[in-house]
């Protein structure tokens, strides 16, 4: 908690140069850290910085800066009523997490014995989510470099016991670019008795986002798990909730979108290794209910999978709205 002592200017002034300064030539840089946790830390303060606290929560923090010791605001045996041990708490564990001195309890030892063969009847598959590398869109819209790691960074708890930022494992803070990354992770899906991957895919009109990885899955068939895609059909925008607002890139739902849609993914269908049932390849849609008409669409891609020679289409709805 040192460290996080030294840094009691930011809390006081968030929006002063000068104090981001002292920060900097101060604290910052006394910690005996490596580049990365350093870029971490400063990292997680800018996500603290943008999401205000409460007054209450930035006195309690400034007065056990200023005090230079560890209060009675971060014992355990505070009342557990007392918001304000509450939130010293999470900022000790915040600093904590920040730091990498993250607790060891939070990861366990690779299990010694896989998981048993993969006869059931149900199948558990995992979404694969595949933000985790660059590209030009992000880092216009985000800054350059911006992956998901940037967000994973600036988490911070919401409750007591809540660990956050996560502290990635054994492949670190990895980019999907790296075949041998997705070897890896097949390796762990399998050993834990996982049996598909589902990749999120992002079609807008035509125009594909972070496909890399998947085109990189489709071209090396030395990783052999089974796999199959969620189409995100919403629009991407600032605040993360396909809404309305601050588009920054759009859907463009049709009769002819979704004939040019479903003909392309046959590239991804045609692969021995994508997931089917009755010889129907398997399609998630994140949100049907922003179709123009769902069952149309239904009707066509039923047709059109008849055509590219398959007995259908297997279609699976991730959020469901009626209207």
């Amino acid at each position: 908690m040192s460290n996080a002592i030294k840094w009691h200017a930011i809390w006081r002034h968030p929006t002063s140069s000068r104090k981001r300064k002292e920060f900097r030539t101060g604290g910052y840089r006394s910690l005996q850290r490596n580049t990365v946790q350093k870029s971490r830390v400063w990292v997680n303060l800018a996500a603290l910085l943008r999401h205000p606290f409460s007054s209450n929560q930035r006195r309690t923090w400034r007065e056990i800066a200023l005090h230079g010791a560890r209060t009675t605001a971060f014992d355990d045996t505070a009342p557990r009523g007392n918001s304000e041990a509450l939130h010293a708490r999470l900022f000790d564990k915040y600093v904590q997490n920040s730091l990498g001195e993250f607790d060891p309890s939070e990861y366990v030892e690779l299990s010694a014995d896989a998981a048993p063969a993969d006869n059931s009847d149900v199948k558990l598959i995992a979404y694969y989510l595949p933000q985790f590398h660059p590209v030009p869109e992000n880092d216009a819209w985000w800054g350059k470099g911006f992956t998901e790691w940037r967000n994973v960074a600036r988490a911070y708890p919401q409750f007591e016991g809540h660990y956050q930022p996560r502290v990635p494992g054994e492949l670190g803070y990895y980019d999907l670019r790296v075949v041998d990354v997705m070897k890896r992770q097949v390796e762990l899906a399998k050993h834990y008795g996982i049996h598909a991957f589902c990749f999120h895919f992002y079609w807008f009109g035509g125009k594909r986002l972070l496909e890399t990885p998947i085109l990189n899955y489709l071209e090396n068939t030395d990783l052999d798990l089974p796999f199959c895609l969620c189409w995100a059909n919403e629009n991407w925008s600032r605040r993360w909730d396909g809404s309305e607002n601050e588009v920054l890139i759009s859907q463009s739902h049709s009769a002819e979108d979704d004939a040019e849609f479903l003909r392309y993914l046959d590239k991804y269908f045609s692969d021995d290794r994508y997931l089917k049932i009755d010889g129907k390849p398997v399609l998630t849609v994140y949100r049907p209910s922003i179709l123009p008409d769902t069952s149309k669409t239904v009707e066509r891609w039923r047709k059109i999978a008849i055509e590219l020679g398959y007995p259908g289409i297997y279609l699976i709805a991730t959020n469901l709205t009626c209207r």
